[in-house]
């Protein structure tokens, strides 16, 4: 696992792609864990929008990545993105 800086893709549903932590390039979705003192969570994220979390994440489903990463940052929370 390392500490992430998910980009913005804007060019959702065409080419997108993302830097993977091995540093090749891979197609525009990411697995990324929360981690919390008390949970540790994946969640799937697609076009920079989550698509996937578990059920006492739902209401994350639709955020922007930004606004992930502001929740995660004022929660003192960590978000760390996972190689597949």
């Amino acid at each position: 696992m390392r500490n992430t800086s998910l980009r913005e893709i804007a060019d959702c549903g065409r080419q997108s792609q993302i830097p993977a932590p091995s540093g090749r390039m891979m197609p525009g979705t990411a697995l990324v864990a929360i981690v919390a003192p008390h949970f540790t969570a994946g969640i799937v994220i697609d076009c920079n929008r989550i698509k996937k979390a578990p059920p006492w994440l739902r209401y994350m489903e639709c955020w922007t990545v930004e606004q992930l990463q502001k929740f995660v940052r004022d929660q003192h929370w960590k978000m760390v993105e996972l190689e597949r």
